[in-house]
């Protein structure tokens, strides 16, 4: 019964955590991820971050429906990074490069 509900909480919560090698397949992910690796982290490249940051799950998807002011019609990435006691997220402006907001937040 114990290896039962082992197995049980252990696929449950390992199912979602995404790592650096689930956004590979597209470039603007992967552009996202650069970009916020670099300016916002200070790693020297994407693949720095994903190779030496503590992070235990990464969420990095399109947001087609933010309507930033000034920024209404343009594209946006929505990245979050969980850490132990805390979560970062970072709004990417993908059309003009830039990045439009930035949060981190306790979780303890």
């Amino acid at each position: 019964m114990k290896l039962i509900l082992f197995t049980f909480l252990f696929t449950t919560f390992s199912a979602g955590a995404y790592q650096c090698t689930d956004f590979q397949n597209d470039p603007l992910k992967v552009e996202t991820l650069k970009f916020i690796a670099t300016e916002a982290y200070g790693y020297e490249s994407g693949e720095e971050f994903c190779a030496t940051d503590t992070h235990l799950d990464l969420e990095l998807y399109f947001v087609p429906n933010l309507f930033l002011y000034q920024e209404e019609e343009d594209d946006h990435y929505k990245f979050m990074v969980h850490y132990n006691y805390r979560s970062c997220t970072f709004i990417y402006n993908q059309t003009q490069k830039f990045l439009s907001k930035k949060s981190c937040y306790s979780t303890w």
